[in-house]
């Protein structure tokens, strides 16, 4: 963002100074600086969106869903005895 607002003031002393080659690489700054910012943003949008589809296309199929379940089970097996443990000794 400094970069940017120096170059813009920059731009507007050499276009009333009328150096031309000045001010289209000060352009240029502005424009190296912005394309990172809105490359980011327009490749995050199509991350999310990825994201969005694998996940609806995963709650969306039961095989996907079963699968899920029975390779965490060891997960969820060890919380639920963590709980259980954890309310049987409740006082610590």
């Amino acid at each position: 963002m400094t970069g940017i607002y120096t170059s813009t003031i920059n731009i507007y002393n050499f276009y009333v100074n009328v150096e031309l080659t000045q001010a289209g690489l000060a352009s240029y700054s502005i424009i190296k600086s912005v394309d990172a910012i809105f490359f980011s943003c327009y490749y995050a949008f199509f991350e999310y969106y990825t994201a969005i589809l694998l996940y609806t296309g995963t709650v969306s199929d039961i095989g996907k869903l079963g699968y899920n379940l029975v390779h965490n089970l060891g997960k969820i097996y060890d919380l639920i005895a963590e709980l259980i443990y954890r309310c049987m000794d409740w006082d610590t």
